[in-house]
């Protein structure tokens, strides 16, 4: 991820493209980098060829599907699980939580989660918004409601079910 070779200034823009195949693969592949403590650093360090203004990109694009849009929304199921696992990497380390609060990740993430119907990306944004509580990244005017959880469906291998707010033990 050396940003001499230019390999996040390529991809970045396939987060955007019409082809869900590479929207898919992007998105996967920069998940797996936030897994990588010095990936991670990479992503989170990385400027854009524009300079100032495009400081923090890659969390940029890792946020904008899953941020609760609905103008241009992100329809693949596995691109905004991808992008939720990979903010949920980034909020584990103290400069990732760094950066995603100064995006305003714990609001666009709640907007987001109050659309989601995904249950997989659902658990990684409720992990995400867990991380964002203990370290207390989230702003009082967005812990209203925090208690109540909205119903996910939550398929099991012989038959499909709903889980909500009672459910489970």
């Amino acid at each position: 991820l050396d940003p001499k070779r230019g390999l996040l200034a390529s991809v970045i823009p396939f987060m955007s493209q019409a082809n869900e195949l590479r929207r898919e693969r992007v998105a996967a592949a920069l998940r797996n980098c936030c897994m990588d403590d010095i990936q991670r650093q990479a992503l989170l360090n990385y400027v854009g060829t524009n300079g100032g203004d495009c400081e923090h990109e890659v969390v940029r694009a890792l946020l904008r599907p899953i941020s609760g849009k609905t103008v241009g929304a992100e329809l693949n199921d596995h691109v905004r699980q991808a992008c939720a696992e990979a903010i949920f990497a980034l909020a584990k380390d103290s400069a990732g939580r760094e950066v995603l609060g100064k995006l305003d990740a714990p609001r666009l993430l709640r907007d987001g989660y109050e659309l989601e119907e995904h249950a997989e990306t659902c658990a990684a944004l409720v992990a995400c918004g867990e991380l964002f509580m203990k370290h207390n990244m989230v702003p009082a005017d967005l812990q209203e409601g925090l208690n109540n959880p909205q119903a996910c469906e939550v398929v099991d291998d012989d038959e499909g079910m709903v889980m909500g707010p009672g459910f489970g033990g």
